[in-house]
């Protein structure tokens, strides 16, 4: 009898380019922002080369393993097999994909899922170049060598693109945006000209900008259709249908397109509402306090707070996944039933929860119209969504970010690998369906494979300078980190109290349950005393503080194995909001520290839900990055209200 284990045989070997630059280097992946540029200033091969490989790609057969459609699919939707590997099996006999989510592997699993979309778009890159009348005979040549040193660009969600290099005003460009190649319908590219003789300036579609199958989602062949989403209330067996998301009914991705009174042809096609996109990314900078100036985005500081941070290990940078025994101050008891949350501030920002919030930015999950009829955050897509994220070109470029902040930590923190009891049991664990060569045989990837990007045929900028530094140096990438992403924020702290008193940091620590809503995403605001029922779901609500993003699928319509053996394990999640600014900024009006936490749950649709969650604000006597050195603990401690945090609407 044949096994499981017998019958999956993977072929695909994932390798990254294996490519190498001028004297050995291992070339890098770049800015999306800086190599667009570069690349429409200079002769466009790469830039030709990566549209029309994504292209090739989109336009492939579903039962092609390297179709984009497939590639994206691996993610979550549809489910099923990719390479001859099936997800694990689970005994609601639905289809299952393969993501990683609130899991110590995330960073890993991701990081080989990026490498094989690298990988896969360089040798469609050689087939559009081996393909007669794409390119001269003559150029060929310099062609391959274009593709051979292209990587898989990143984009830096946290940079202020458009701010100037050097010199310029300190207040002048800080906003952070999409990439410009994503918001651009049309781009011009190298494509022969009508002789076949040599290549011409020629405006084609941008795949980049979305991908769009033939048909609806929903009509394509059997195993490949992809389901609605259903949406229910209650619980079984007394549960009831309550919405259908239509996934099926799309035909483009859509980042804020879908609303409560489109009619379903409209969500054929709902549009690139990337405007939103770019007012959701800069959460607090439109808030401005005549002392203070300009808040720095949300998102900035909480990237600046991760890699400065003193966070204790790698399961508490990887995930949000919270282990009440493991990350509680004393060590908990065996059941963690009611020990308090740690004071150290380690625990609770990760990569993945920043991850979590930048999905829900740009895809938007505002179904329904807020209910002040507020329509600048109005409308849903495809990135909020786990099942139907990586179909949306961006999450390409977007992950490739979410990688490299994985090697600017983990070069800031060379010792901290798999290194805590709860993750380094998952360091053997197989990072299905990706596989690689040892030898003449194919086997599984793990997260011990993955330490080193380099491996994989791809660096950063970034970190690649850093492996230059001479001993007793100030690290290059230590430097990077304070002029990208921490000038901003230090420029406001400074501002925030006078130079003879101390300023001190503020956090709010969110633990909630992922599977509150049957694993439904949903989305928690945070807010200082009073909240105005009417104006709670947009982010300059009175007295808003910041928001946490649950980035999930719901266990019974959605295709994921791991979220349901989460849920019946009663696996929590952990989350910081940045609070330093919102309680000066609360001071500067009423004198004194916030009198009460509230919070406001917004399901998937956008309306108000009943899910508890422990939010506290908490202390610390000196600014973040002015903390004692790397590897000791400073100490957080609870600022008390007299009472929990309250959800407005329970």
């Amino acid at each position: 009898m044949t096994t499981k284990e017998q019958s999956e045989k993977p072929s695909y070997a994932i390798t990254g380019i294996p490519i190498k630059g001028d004297g050995g280097k291992v070339p890098v992946r770049k800015d999306i922002d800086i190599w667009y540029e570069e690349q429409a200033a200079g002769n466009r091969i790469q830039l030709t080369l990566f549209l029309e490989a994504l292209t090739l790609m989109q336009r492939r057969g579903l039962d092609d393993k390297l179709s984009y459609f497939r590639l994206a699919g691996i993610h979550a939707a549809p489910g099923g097999e990719w390479d001859n590997v099936d997800p694990a099996p689970t005994n609601s006999g639905k289809k299952q994909g393969f993501c990683v989510h609130n899991h110590y592997t995330f960073p890993t699993w991701h990081r080989v899922y990026m490498t094989l979309f690298e990988q896969a778009t360089y040798e469609a890159m050689i087939e559009f170049i081996n393909t007669e009348g794409n390119v001269p005979l003559t150029e060929r040549d310099t062609w391959k060598k274009e593709a051979g040193q292209w990587r898989l660009p990143y984009w830096d969600f946290a940079r202020f693109p458009d701010q100037p290099q050097t010199g310029g005003r300190e207040n002048e460009n800080r906003k952070l945006r999409l990439p410009k190649l994503v918001t651009e319908s049309n781009v011009e590219i190298e494509r022969m000209d009508a002789t076949k003789s040599k290549m011409e300036r020629t405006s084609v579609p941008n795949p980049v900008h979305r991908y769009a199958s033939p048909v609806p989602m929903g009509k394509l062949d059997g195993k490949y259709a992809i389901d609605e989403e259903k949406i229910y209330e209650g619980n079984p067996p007394d549960q009831k249908l309550k919405f259908t998301y239509p996934w099926d009914k799309c035909v483009s991705t859509t980042k804020y397109g879908l609303m409560d009174d489109n009619k379903p042809a409209a969500w054929e096609d709902a549009g690139q509402h990337w405007e939103k996109s770019n007012l959701a990314l800069n959460e607090h900078a439109w808030s401005q306090n005549a002392r203070l100036g300009d808040y720095p985005p949300t998102l900035q500081e909480m990237t600046f707070r991760l890699l400065k941070s003193h966070i204790k290990d790698w399961g508490s940078f990887a995930t949000t996944r919270f282990n009440p025994r493991g990350d509680r101050e004393d060590g908990g008891k065996e059941d963690g039933a009611k020990d308090p949350l740690s004071t150290k501030p380690n625990t609770w920002l990760s990569l993945e929860s920043i991850h979590n919030n930048i999905h829900n930015w740009v895809g938007g999950s505002q179904f329904q119209l807020p209910r002040n009829g507020d329509t600048r955050f109005w409308g849903a897509g495809h990135m909020s969504s786990v099942q139907m994220a990586a179909f949306d070109p961006l999450f390409w470029v977007y992950h490739c970010n979410i990688d490299r902040l994985a090697a600017i930590w983990q070069d800031l923190n060379p010792r901290k690998w798999f290194d805590d009891d709860d993750s380094k049991g998952f360091l053997g664990k197989e990072l299905r369906p990706f596989s690689r060569k040892e030898g003449e045989e194919i086997i599984f990837y793990k997260s011990s494979d993955t330490q080193n990007w380099t491996d994989l045929n791809y660096d950063y900028e970034i970190t690649q300078q850093n492996k230059l530094t001479g001993p007793g140096e100030r690290k290059p990438i230590e430097k990077a980190v304070e002029s990208l992403y921490g000038q901003g924020v230090r420029n406001i702290y400074d501002k925030l109290v006078p130079k003879d008193e101390r300023l001190e940091d503020y956090v709010l620590s969110v633990e909630y349950d992922r599977y509150a809503l049957k694993g439904e995403a949903f989305k928690i605001n945070t807010f200082f005393d009073e909240v105005l029922r009417d104006e709670c779901q947009v982010p300059d609500s009175k007295g808003f503080v910041g928001s946490t993003y649950n980035f999930s699928a719901s266990v019974e319509a959605g295709n994921c194995s791991n979220c349901r053996e989460q849920m019946e394990e009663g696996i929590k999640c952990i989350a910081e909001i940045p609070a330093t600014i919102p309680v000066y900024a609360y001071r500067a009006v009423h004198g004194d520290n916030p009198k009460a936490i509230k919070y406001v749950v917004l399901n998937c649709l956008g309306e108000p839900a009943k899910v508890p969650a422990n939010i506290t604000l908490r202390k610390l006597e000196v600014p973040f990055y002015e903390a004692p050195s790397r590897g000791t603990i400073p100490h957080y401690e609870e600022v008390s209200h007299g009472e929990p945090a309250m959800n407005v609407f329970d």
